[in-house]
């Protein structure tokens, strides 16, 4: 049957038939007797029966064709703004289109507007509106962006913009809208679209990760774009961009399609962010053999995909996948974080963070341009001291706690990693596998390997090996060593001239490190496991509460998490592992499906610190101990370990020890900073007092009363004691309820979840994953 089509096939019918009106001994069949006059009426109804389902045919066929030019199918859309005269504009945060306010006031209106169309004698053919973004005018007025979608043309008159404005106009006097405010635009679905194929890179991921087979040198070039050219404040940029285009004349081509999301005016800085994406950032970098594309980061895709996600192309929605830019929390990220930051600080009464030696924006310019500070040099993490780059690892103590010391030696999975982090005096990440790179004098370099086959025995090569990896993974902070190789150095953007140090020798007290050559380029990669959990490592010797002061300092608690539903903060939790965290169920009862997120590395709740880490819950496992309400929820992906990163202990051996100042944690009420509340184990009496107790609860009280009207609690904060060693911190309990901060709460007794009770499910679900 090959090349025939099964429609082709021939098919034969014999007939076995010998009726009066069929010969079968002749090949043509003859009809030779002729109807008598009694049919002949039954003839007239037949003949009836055919013209009247012809004409019926006709009719069907010409109201189809009439249908089809006066329906195209195409939904109706039309674009809006309005100007309404509201009261408590002025806490709406317009940058945050996920914030509590800015999601009060657009679903406000997103009613109100409905009202409007369903009043209206156009009522029946409203399919959906929905207020798309919010801004304030010069003038002070709230400024409503929307759309409305109707259904198609059908057997009705068409809807047009007067009929919406005339909806309007009657129902101006019960609403806040500003007369002669409201303008209404009809747009079309092919208006979204440009013309021309687009030659996205199909899969092109963000900067960090972009790993090409054969890789082409970027190199920085002039910015020729017009339509950018007086908005970014940069003029150097790269090709191939994020969307894939290879020269200017590839983006003029495609560049229909992103002025149409321009002039959709649905979302303030649209132009900023596409012209961050077709010309994006180059940085020059002389340790590779090209130059780096710098992309907007991923906070700022959000804020333009929540107001204008529905009207980006398809052929564009990969280019505008969020989850592929870098994250401006990613340690290390070379992300182009949201500018103004110091700015916003400024003029929203926190001005008191500026300079102030704590980091509170992501790009660290609440602390660049102060007078301690000269450019060029690099920051003492916490405190208003600032040094050359060339003192960083030069042997000499030049920061408060020995920052600039501090990991000299360790582990990253490319060059990159640490050559691109943030302008601070130690590389703050502790990467569980990846390269042994070694930092000297601010530059960077890997421990060559090739000396090893020459200087040591054969049979003491693994030993050699062993010793030097397990003494690297404690330095980190890691218990135990998985797996040691020796590899080729075929990192694509190590330069020709890479730095590398040899071992003197391995087995000696205090390992000695030498620059110099790697002849066969052969490097160490070390895979360590079992984080040190509760420790306190940005304190260097001072763990514990020695020196600790009661509002928190970066690194005091590292193992604090604030989760947030749909961008409000409603509770907190504790990290027991890169992928876990613990915390109540009561933070989700009663609560509908929105987007939970867990924030790591922050103490105060209004500022974005640069190794805050951010990601989103994607699973819960809840107790199935009696009388338990712990809850453990799942990262998407691992944190990334850091002195402001780390879990606290659950151990069953530190929780049956003997244990030391006992802390809880809070949120100042008018400050927004955590801090530590020190508690001390009470009667379950005084507990039963202010709740029902049970055979799972903990009960404790604060034991300086007199400042605790300052601090409120949330759900899922942890209860953590120090051991009898003073090094690391054991979580005991999870409180299950919010404890807010007033004058009458001052004597109020703490009821904690117990976390002992929990140790073998908990076990077991980590075991699992």
């Amino acid at each position: 049957m090959t090349g025939k089509n099964h429609w082709d096939t021939k098919v034969s019918v014999v007939s076995g038939a010998t009726g009066s009106y069929a010969s079968t001994t002749d090949s043509k069949l003859k009809f030779t007797r002729k109807f008598s006059q009694r049919y002949r009426w039954k003839c007239c109804v037949i003949e009836t029966i055919l013209l009247f389902l012809l004409v019926s045919s006709l009719s069907l066929y010409a109201g189809y064709d009439y249908l089809q030019r006066t329906y195209n199918g195409n939904e109706k859309i039309f674009k809006g703004d309005l100007k309404a005269d509201e009261k408590g504009v002025d806490l709406i945060d317009f940058d945050n289109p996920a914030s509590q306010e800015y999601q009060r006031f657009s679903l406000n209106y997103t009613h109100i507007i409905k009202h409007i169309i369903k009043k209206s004698p156009i009522q029946n053919k409203l399919i959906d509106a929905e207020v798309i973004a919010l801004e304030l005018d010069e003038e002070t007025n709230l400024k409503v962006y929307f759309w409305l979608r109707f259904e198609p043309v059908r057997w009705t008159a068409d809807v047009t913009a007067d009929d919406i404005l005339s909806a309007f106009r009657r129902l101006y006097p019960t609403t806040n809208i500003i007369p002669g405010s409201l303008h209404i635009k009809h747009v079309t679905n092919s208006a979204l679209f440009s013309t021309k194929s687009s030659t996205i890179a199909p899969d092109y991921v963000s900067s960090t990760e972009f790993y090409p087979t054969t890789p082409i040198p970027r190199k920085c070039t002039p910015i020729k774009l017009n339509l950018c050219n007086s908005i970014l404040e940069y003029n150097m940029t790269s090709y191939p961009n994020h969307f894939g285009h290879k020269n200017l004349d590839d983006v003029q081509n495609d560049l229909i399609a992103f002025r149409d999301l321009v002039d959709a005016e649905c979302y303030q800085r649209t132009l900023d962010l596409v012209c961050q994406l077709l010309q994006p950032a180059c940085q020059s970098n002389e340790n590779s053999m090209q130059d780096e594309m710098l992309l907007p980061c991923r906070h700022s895709c959000r804020l333009f995909m929540s107001g204008c996600g529905y009207r980006v192309p398809l052929k564009l929605l990969e280019g505008f996948d969020c989850s592929k830019f870098p994250e401006y929390s990613s340690i290390g990220s070379t992300c182009a974080s949201k500018p103004g930051c110091d700015y916003k600080l400024r003029n929203t009464g926190l001005s008191n963070r500026l300079c102030d030696g704590v980091h509170d924006c992501p790009d660290m310019s609440d602390e660049k341009t102060c007078g301690y500070c000269p450019t060029s040099y690099i920051h003492c993490i916490t405190t208003r001291t600032c040094i050359p780059l060339s003192a960083k690892c030069d042997g000499v103590v030049d920061c408060p706690g020995e920052m600039d010391e501090r990991n000299c030696l360790i582990i990253s999975p490319n060059a990159r990693a640490i050559e691109q982090a943030l302008p601070l005096a130690t590389v703050d990440a502790y990467y569980p596998e990846g390269f042994v790179f070694f930092i000297e004098k601010g530059m960077t370099g890997k421990l060559c390997a090739s000396n090893f086959q020459t200087d040591i025995p054969n049979e003491r090569i693994d030993m050699a090996l062993q010793t030097i990896a397990t003494s690297l993974c404690r330095t980190l902070y890691f218990q135990n060593l998985s797996k040691i190789q020796i590899v080729d150095d075929n990192d694509l953007f190590s330069s020709s001239s890479s730095r590398y140090v040899n071992v003197a020798d391995p087995f000696a007290s205090e390992i000695t490190f030498n620059l110099g050559s790697c002849p066969n380029k052969k490097v160490m990669h070390v895979s360590c496991s079992d984080p040190v959990c509760g420790i306190q490592t940005s304190r260097k010797n001072k763990f514990g509460v020695d020196g600790l002061n009661k509002i928190a300092t970066h690194g005091d608690w590292p193992w604090h998490a604030t989760l947030y539903k749909s961008g409000s903060h409603v509770c907190d939790a504790s990290l027991i592992s890169p992928e876990w965290l613990l915390t109540s169920a009561s933070c989700f009862q009663g609560q509908s499906k929105a987007e939970w997120v867990a924030r790591l590395g922050i103490i105060r709740l209004n500022s974005i610190s640069p190794w805050q880490q951010e990601r989103h819950i994607v699973g819960m496992v809840k107790s199935p101990v009696e009388g338990s309400t712990l809850v453990m929820i799942k990262l998407n992906s691992p944190i990334i370990l850091s002195d402001h990163i780390r879990p606290v202990c659950i151990n069953e051996d530190q929780i049956d020890g003997h244990f030391l100042h006992c802390q809880t944690l809070g949120w100042s009420k008018n400050r927004d900073t955590l801090q530590r509340i020190e508690v001390i184990e009470s009667s379950m009496d005084s507990c039963a007092n202010i709740s029902i107790t049970s055979v799972n609860g903990l009960c404790y009280d604060s034991i300086y009363d007199h400042n605790d009207c300052m601090v409120e609690e949330f759900a899922g904060s942890p209860m953590m004691c120090l051991t009898s060693s003073k090094k690391n911190w054991v979580l005991i309990g999870v409180t299950n309820w919010r404890i807010a901060c007033s004058a009458d709460g001052m004597m109020r007794p703490r009821l904690y979840d117990k976390v002992k009770s929990n140790l073998k499910w908990i076990s077991s679900v980590l075991k699992d994953g």
